[in-house]
């Protein structure tokens, strides 16, 4: 198994299947901010957001491999030292083997990097198993809102 992430912040072949998979993503976990939008009109209006996200000096846009076959996306960034993950997806075929956790280590050796000391994830509520997931990564719950739950962890 080797896992790496591929850049995505320049414009190419890669950036377009980072969108799409962001896309797919975002649409199937959170269908509500489809709002009365068709899933081109979102991808429309998302991909101007994600271009704007690709210029930031410190957000990694990436997508996750093992060997060279696609297995997710990472979207992170850093504001204040803290490294944020926006979005984490691993394709449902290669969870719970151990990729997650190779990524996220990798996340965190991105971020130490660039200053981080700390992590934090905000996730849905509902999405059970993701929030197993990031309890058995050492996380701490540190709050919840209306929809979300909050994660951190010194890093």
């Amino acid at each position: 198994m080797k896992v790496y992430l591929e850049d995505c912040k320049k414009i190419t072949f890669s950036w377009e299947v980072f969108l799409k998979m962001s896309v797919d993503y975002i649409t199937t976990y959170w269908p509500s901010v489809l709002k009365n939008k068709t899933k081109t009109d979102f991808q429309k209006e998302y991909k101007k957001k994600l271009k704007k996200q690709s210029e930031e000096k410190f957000r990694g846009l990436f997508l996750i491999k093992n060997n060279s076959k696609i297995i997710g996306i990472a979207n992170v960034y850093l504001k204040e030292n803290i490294l944020y993950i926006a979005e984490f997806f691993i394709d449902k075929k290669y969870r719970r083997k151990g990729f997650g956790s190779k990524v996220l280590k990798i996340l965190i050796r991105w971020g130490k990097s660039k200053g981080a000391s700390s992590l934090k994830v905000e996730v849905d509520k509902s999405l059970v198993l993701a929030n197993a997931f990031w309890s058995s990564m050492d996380l701490q719950l540190n709050g919840s809102g209306k929809r979300n739950i909050y994660f951190s962890k010194n890093i």
